[in-house]
């Protein structure tokens, strides 16, 4: 990350987040691309990234609260617990239920290749989107 620990200011932040949402889809283009390279391998499953939804609840963490909790005894769980959007890690899954064909490969080359196109989509939006964070900060310092 280019801008260390200081990401409370706006730009410094969406910068960080958007580093860490083009290091998923970096992820997710490596698995998509195992799980093709291994379309006709018997016994195969699919692995997947789970990223958004994470990054999502750790955002909505730093959120303050609707409702002011309470605790009456240490050993009470957090009901505020933030969590840090910089320590979010996506999470690879294997699918091992599913079954396409006979031979237990569950790779299925249309789903595949929609999901290689929408992350290529999404990569190229997030490089679009931080390039333009960049200008703007090179601007500010000017």
């Amino acid at each position: 990350m280019i801008f260390g620990d200081s990401y409370a200011s706006g730009m410094g932040r969406t910068s960080a987040m958007l580093e860490k949402g083009i290091q998923a889809s970096t992820i997710r283009r490596q698995l998509i691309a195992n799980n093709i390279a291994n379309v006709d391998t018997p016994g195969y499953k699919i692995a997947e990234l789970s990223f958004e939804s994470q990054l999502r609840r750790a955002v909505a963490s730093e959120q303050p609260q609707r409702l002011e909790a309470y605790k009456t005894d240490s050993r009470h769980i957090d009901f505020d617990k933030k969590i840090d959007f910089r320590d979010v890690e996506g999470k690879i899954s294997v699918e091992y239920d599913t079954y396409y064909r006979n031979d237990g490969n569950n790779v299925d080359i249309d789903i595949e290749s929609a999901k290689a196109a929408k992350n290529t989509m999404q990569y190229n939006l997030l490089m679009e989107l931080y390039s333009r964070n960049i200008k703007l900060l090179d601007i500010a310092m000017q």
